[in-house]
């Protein structure tokens, strides 16, 4: 069974001199033994970019998996 969340803002800073700004989505699964797991993706966005986005609809960026972690 597949139960997803909408990708949102992580809210974690990024202190190592990145400006873009983080976001996270999850999806609840099962690995290949049988375990349920959650597989999150993260994406980023520039910060400028996100300023510059007058109607604040985040549906205008071109959203690219950049990691993953599952737990």
């Amino acid at each position: 069974m597949w139960s997803a969340k909408n990708c949102d803002f992580t809210n974690r800073v990024q202190c190592d001199g990145d400006t873009r700004v983080e976001f996270a989505a999850s999806v609840s699964c099962e690995d290949a033994e049988g375990n349920d797991v959650t597989l999150i993706a993260y994406y980023y966005i520039e910060q400028s970019e996100l300023d510059a986005n007058e109607d604040n609809s985040l549906d205008v960026f071109d959203w690219k998996i950049e990691g993953y972690d599952v737990v």
